[in-house]
């Protein structure tokens, strides 16, 4: 999913440091996130990106304050930020778990039928379990899904980042330029509609 988001390339070339146009600075700032990954942000933006190859010099002075936990932090953020596919994941999980506990169910009673074997104690708890098992984890997956749907919501992120707008072109059809706007609070954008 972070590939699909346009992100993925961020990190096979591990930046460390980004300038950034002032179109691109405009755009991050509306968004009004509180837990901010920058790097991926501003990849989210779809702004075109190049990369500047330098030589980095050791550091002289001090220890780097970029460590190992806030790296995972950085990692978890991301995939956590821009990638609904752990909540998916939970879902096919319990679904996969359910049917195989469904299966399992059949091939006893089958075997139970024709081969007259008597089923054992824990055969019975088996399948209990992993039907019920599976049909929480499903159900978890389900109330990831509007949780995922909700926190999507209550970023705001706008829809869709207008690039580029041509004012002399959009004067001459007699057409306003539009600009992403994201409202400061909202109730704003309930206001609007």
């Amino acid at each position: 999913q972070i590939q699909s988001r346009g992100l993925g390339d961020v990190y096979k070339r591990q930046p460390s440091g980004f300038l950034a146009s002032r179109a691109v600075v405009d755009v991050v700032r509306t968004l009004p996130e509180a837990n901010r990954n920058l790097l991926a942000l501003i990849a989210w933006t779809g702004f075109d990106q190049t990369r500047v190859v330098y030589q980095q010099e050791a550091r002289r002075n001090g220890r780097s304050k970029w460590t190992t936990s806030r790296k995972v932090k950085l990692a978890i953020d991301s995939f956590v930020e821009f990638s609904h596919a752990p909540v998916r994941f939970m879902t096919y999980v319990g679904l996969a778990i359910a049917v195989l506990g469904f299966a399992y169910s059949a091939f006893i009673s089958i075997r139970r039928l024709i081969w007259v074997d008597p089923i054992e104690g824990w055969t019975t708890v088996m399948v209990a379990v992993l039907i019920i098992g599976g049909l929480q984890l499903t159900m978890l997956g389900v109330l990831g899904e509007y949780i995922w749907r909700t926190a999507e919501d209550a970023r705001r992120r706008p829809l869709y980042v207008v690039k580029h707008v041509d004012d002399a072109a959009a004067a001459r059809r007699n057409v306003a330029p539009i600009r992403a706007v994201v409202p400061d609070h909202p109730s704003e954008a309930a206001n609007d509609g």
